[in-house]
């Protein structure tokens, strides 16, 4: 037997056609039946190949257990010894976080972390709180941007706050982080505008002292005396010459505004020397006794408010704005003082060359008429950059630290406010026009020196002209001027 083929031993039963199968015959203890059915013999792993016959017999498969070899073939492997690596670390699964509770991250935080972030959020609500209340003590911004600003301080602590308590997988997230950078930069800002508006509230402190007025009266006409005073101190003077002397008629119901130019060297009385002078000497006896001369050139009841600057003032007011720009008929240059070329067309000065094109009046034949025109040039050409570029807005601070002891006005704040907050808001809605009085050239005795000096007679047609355009402004009619 073939011990390579276990299964050699049962070769012997399979039969041909022709051939007979030796079958051992079963031992008598365990007869066959003859019927028996093959499928009932769960034993035989040939019964498909057998067939039933008379003389056919159920062979023994009782074989020993040592004729039957089973050989198992030895294998052996050589493996490769497997590199040395540190064994990977799982990542723990992160707790689900509820979406239901939008406080679930901060219980990943110590109760001291907590608080210092919930004290962050608190103490920039707190300063832009701070801010809005002065900006509304300060009642200089129209309505639509303070409603712009409330809304922006919300938002801005809205969304402080929503990325510091999101839900986060980390304590300190990139959420968190962005969260307290921009807490702390709102509260810096913050500060920063409480200085600011502070010093400012300071500032009108001491440029304005002004009369009471009720809300009723904001839009009443009123006019107010605009002087310019000839020094260049820091500090107004008491009584000084006056080298600007503009009336500007307001009426707020129509947004009109005129501005009267009258020139220096006008011929009027003067009421604190009592007698004829040029109207610059006026401002010796006093702003109050300026303001009496033009009431009773115009035949006006009363001037209602005045407001002062000197030259440096001045100066540092078309600075503060960024300068402005004047149109020019002719080029000139000014007098060797001050040395400023203007060209013709369109030119942008600063503070020292505006004063100067303010000033000029020797390169022109009509002299100090013209000078007069450029005053008045310059004071809508301020108007105009403060109104249209919002410069007033952002500017206002070193506006008013330009101002600080150079300007000065009787004007109450809450006129002022109600004025800056109309001009912002309706842009330019308001309608500035200009006028002024003329005259001739000659001498006459100035009874504050006693001597005879160059002077403007009026000319009276000029006068009753102006007269009847203060009457259509504060009775709100619309100008006639060309």
């Amino acid at each position: 037997m073939d011990k390579n083929n276990r299964f050699s031993e049962y070769d012997k039963y399979l039969i041909d056609d022709d051939e007979i199968v030796d079958v051992k015959s079963k031992t008598e203890e365990d007869p066959i039946d003859e019927y028996e059915d093959i499928s009932s013999n769960s034993h035989d792993e040939y019964e498909d190949i057998f067939s039933k016959s008379d003389d056919f017999e159920e062979p023994d498969y009782a074989i020993p257990e040592d004729d039957i070899p089973i050989s198992r073939p030895q294998m052996t492997v050589q493996r490769e010894a497997a590199p040395k690596t540190s064994p990977k670390r799982t990542r723990k699964p992160e707790p689900e976080t509820s979406s239901n509770d939008i406080y679930s991250n901060s219980k990943q935080l110590s109760k001291k972390q907590k608080r210092g972030l919930g004290a962050l959020c608190a103490t920039a609500g707190v300063c832009e709180v701070i801010d809005i209340i002065m900006l509304l003590k300060l009642n200089m911004l129209p309505m639509k941007f303070m409603a712009l600003a409330i809304l922006g301080f919300a938002l801005l602590l809205f969304i402080i706050c929503a990325l510091m308590f999101m839900p986060s997988k980390h304590k300190f997230g990139k959420r968190k982080i962005a969260a307290t950078i921009l807490a702390v930069i709102t509260i810096i800002a913050a500060v920063i505008g409480m200085v600011m508006m502070g010093k400012l509230l300071g500032t009108l402190g001491t440029i304005i002292d002004g009369k009471k007025i009720t809300k009723e009266q904001l839009d009443d006409p009123y006019i107010v005396y605009l002087s310019g005073s000839d020094t260049r101190d820091n500090n107004l003077s008491e009584k000084t010459r006056s080298d600007v002397n503009i009336l500007m008629v307001v009426n707020p119901k129509t947004h009109q505004v005129l501005l009267l130019n009258t020139p220096r060297d006008y011929y009027v009385n003067n009421p604190a020397y009592k007698g004829m002078d040029k109207l610059t000497h006026c401002g010796l006896g006093g702003i109050e006794n300026s303001m009496a001369a033009l009431e009773e050139l115009y035949e006006l009841d009363e001037i209602d408010y005045f407001g002062r600057i000197n030259f440096s003032g001045f100066e540092k007011l078309v600075d503060s704005i960024g300068g402005i720009d004047i149109y020019s008929d002719v080029a000139f240059t000014t007098e060797p003082g001050s040395n400023v070329h203007i060209n013709q067309g369109m030119n942008h000065l600063n503070g020292y060359e505006a004063l100067a094109y303010a000033r000029e009046r020797h390169a022109f034949a009509s002299g100090d008429l013209a000078r007069g025109e450029h005053q008045m040039q310059v004071i809508k050409a301020i108007a105009s950059k403060m109104t249209s570029s919002k410069a007033l807005i952002s500017n206002y601070m070193g506006l008013m630290n330009s101002l600080k002891g150079m300007f000065e006005t009787d004007a109450p704040q809450m006129l002022i406010s109600y004025a800056v907050k109309d001009m912002l808001g309706s842009g330019d809605g308001w309608d500035m026009k200009s006028y002024a009085v003329t005259g001739k050239g000659s001498y006459a005795v100035c009874v504050t020196s006693g001597q005879s000096l160059s002077v403007i007679i009026r000319d009276e047609a000029s006068v009753e002209q102006a007269k009847e355009y203060i009457r259509q402004v504060m009775d709100g009619e619309a100008l006639t001027i060309e």
